[in-house]
């Protein structure tokens, strides 16, 4: 797995993780992190999260100076999303109950506490993200590589100042 971010605009507390729940088009609570992007001379200028918000000039984190570092326990349950047919799995194994009024092409209909009692953490890749953004089942609003803590499987370790990088012309 690669090295997470994780960005907000108050300092991590144990606060942050709320147990995850059933949400609309993706799960409420839970840790969004996502992989820390490097410059030139391997600093760190962001991750896979901020960089999506400074593309669409979206949010708060487009203006992230920095961003805290997020480090799995090395026994920690990760199931990862590398395609439609592993999305596709997930959702057989754990189906959402109940009637939803949302089309599964806007969402993957996932009973997500059901996930957290086996899983610690979904890593969407970026080639998951870019097969699943607009498949039917859909994780359409999981903007880029992610990874979603399900349950507390991991530590906190450093903030990390984020390197400016240069415009693109």
């Amino acid at each position: 797995m690669p090295r997470l971010g994780w960005h907000h605009l108050s300092a991590y507390t144990c606060g942050a993780f709320v147990s995850i729940g059933v949400g609309v088009i993706k799960p409420t609570g839970g840790l969004w992190t996502s992989p820390l992007l490097y410059g030139p001379e391997s600093v760190v200028v962001g991750t896979g999260w901020t960089q999506w918000c400074a593309m669409e000039a979206w949010g708060s984190a487009a203006d992230a100076t920095e961003v805290v570092e997020v480090v799995p326990d090395p026994d920690a349950r990760v199931y990862v999303i590398d395609d439609l047919p592993t999305l596709a799995r997930l959702i057989r194994t754990y189906p959402e109950t109940g009637a939803r009024i949302v089309p599964t092409s806007v969402r993957a209909p996932i009973d997500w506490p059901a996930v957290a009692a086996d899983v610690d953490a979904v890593w969407l890749t970026e080639r998951g993200q870019a097969c699943t953004r607009f498949s039917d089942p859909s994780l359409y609003g999981w903007d880029c590589e992610t990874v979603l803590w399900l349950n507390r499987a991991f530590t906190i370790g450093e903030r990390i100042a984020l390197a400016a990088t240069e415009a693109a012309p």
